[in-house]
């Protein structure tokens, strides 16, 4: 039997902890997260949902500030795991803790490397209007999603999805893609491959600020946009001092929109003929089919346009 430490932080990981817990081969000694962190409106110290899904079923935990720390490496290394699985952990790995793992620290990454390095590539593929995504399974080496690949898995994207339907795809494809993945690496069965470096791209952390729309935005890239920040941060835009999250969304480009002529690439809100609110951006206009008043409810657009009549004047 295999003896896996498991380091991960967030919901994309569950399924995938879940899935090397059911298989016979493996054995999950301990998992390792971040720190519970004040989350919400009310700051209340949250557990990573990892960390809830090894307490239900009684795996050890550990949540190191640092992971340097020689308490921390000393009771890692106490658990004599033959192997690293590291999802969503967010935290780079030292080598003295890669070191621990005779048999290799393996990693799941969400896109098809060497594109999309970094902490945001589903987010990032949907902003760049990406036709195709992916799983990555690959070896760790002391860079950020720089090691030899083991095994991919590619995913086409379609014209509904959002950042959330496709953490769920792709935590589903690297549930059933790791385990093997493992297995066949062990046995010799695959070679890792060294990645193109030359070809790499790289993604940022993902902050609630870059939800708002701006100004030198298009109407499409305003659609990508709010597909790739679902759930989170939405997208927004401020009228008459209130925030404005925007729920759903169509187009309105440069040759259909009456308005984009008079207030070029200024954001500027109207309402249409058919009493839907819409706001003009860079090359035409977006019209706005559901929204939600800062602190209140989600409402159908025509009905906001209606109910704060005063705002489009």
């Amino acid at each position: 039997m295999i003896r896996i430490i498991f380091f991960g932080t967030e919901n994309f990981a569950v399924p995938i902890l879940n899935a090397l817990l059911s298989d016979p081969r493996f054995s999950v000694a301990a998992v390792v997260t971040k720190p519970d962190q004040p989350a919400g409106r009310g700051r209340a110290v949250t557990a990573p949902p990892i960390k809830k899904e090894a307490t239900a079923v009684g795996i050890p935990i550990f949540q190191p500030e640092k992971l340097s720390d020689p308490k921390f490496v000393s009771a890692l290394s106490a658990q004599k795991a033959d192997v690293a699985v590291v999802v969503q952990y967010g935290k780079i790995i030292p080598t003295a803790v890669l070191s621990l793992f005779p048999r290799g620290a393996v990693n799941v990454h969400g896109s098809l490397l060497p594109k999309y390095r970094g902490p945001s590539p589903i987010q990032t593929g949907l902003l760049n209007g990406e036709k195709e995504t992916g799983v990555t399974i690959m070896l760790i080496d002391e860079e950020m999603d720089h090691g030899p690949i083991l095994s991919q898995e590619r995913l086409a994207i379609t014209a509904h999805d959002t950042s959330e339907t496709l953490f769920t795809k792709l935590a589903e494809i690297s549930a059933r893609l790791l385990p093997e993945t493992i297995i066949k690496f062990l046995d010799g069965a695959l070679t890792p491959q060294p990645q193109n470096h030359r070809l790499a791209t790289y993604t940022k952390i993902i902050e609630r600020e870059d939800g708002r729309v701006r100004g030198d935005e298009t109407p499409d890239d305003l659609e990508r946009k709010l597909r790739a920040f679902t759930p989170w941060p939405g997208v927004f835009a401020d009228l008459q001092g209130k925030r404005i999250k925007i729920l759903a969304l169509s187009p309105l480009l440069k040759e259909k929109d009456e308005k984009f002529s008079e207030h070029q690439n200024v954001l500027r809100w109207w309402k249409t003929p058919a009493g839907q609110p819409a706001l003009t951006v860079h090359k035409g206009s977006i019209i706005l089919h559901r929204v939600q008043l800062e602190g209140g409810k989600a409402m159908d657009g025509t009905d906001f346009a209606h109910g704060y009549q005063r705002f489009f004047k």
